[in-house]
């Protein structure tokens, strides 16, 4: 039996609060995109590496060679700093939250990730990776009205400290993700140390 599977980074749930906020913030802003694709709090992370369908005899070997990546990586931190629309405002598919601070790390790991796990996942696609925590999707690109962005990114820092949209980096996890009527459910299948080599 096969599973749908990737690889994130999960959020504390103060971080995602914040996220959730900034999102309300922006259908206050932008009310039109209340009817969009957004994703459910416990739902929001970091995708490291989406692999796509595992068998799950394969399951073993995947965790084995996540966990080897992870071991050699350092942990970092990140912080979510802005929302965005991509690829564009006038033509926005989805709106992320973009993560600052050890992008680097981030990136690296992701890439170690992503050699690791080619024989089932498949090639990366070249393109640069970012980290961002995907907050909505449109169920066909449209525009977002001037300022609902801003009016987000300002939420998502509105009374709060640094620290509470501070993420300290110190696994990877493989999830899987069933498709259901309400959005997908996705589980812990094993967690990877950062940094335990």
């Amino acid at each position: 039996m096969a599973t749908r599977t990737f690889v994130a980074i999960e959020l504390p749930d103060v971080v995602r609060g914040h996220l959730i906020t900034a999102g309300n913030a922006l259908v206050e802003s932008d009310p039109a995109w209340s009817g969009e694709k957004w994703v459910a709090r416990v739902n929001l992370h970091i995708t490291l590496r989406f692999i796509g369908s595992l068998d799950e005899s394969a399951v073993p070997e995947v965790v084995s060679e996540l966990r080897h990546a992870a071991a050699v990586s350092e942990p970092f931190v990140l912080h979510m700093s802005r929302v965005e629309a991509i690829p564009s405002p006038s033509r926005a598919r989805m709106l992320w939250s973009v993560a600052e601070g050890d992008v680097r790390a981030c990136a690296s790991l992701a890439s170690r990730i992503a050699d690791a796990l080619e024989p089932w996942a498949g090639k990366a696609d070249g393109r640069p990776f970012r980290a961002h925590v995907t907050l909505a999707r449109a169920r066909r690109p449209r525009a977002v009205l001037p300022g609902a962005l801003e009016a987000a990114s300002r939420a998502l820092h509105a009374g709060s400290v640094a620290s509470e949209n501070r993420v300290s980096v110190r696994s990877a996890t493989l999830f899987s993700s069933t498709l259901g009527a309400r959005g997908p459910t996705y589980e812990s299948i094993a967690c990877a140390p950062i940094g335990s080599d």
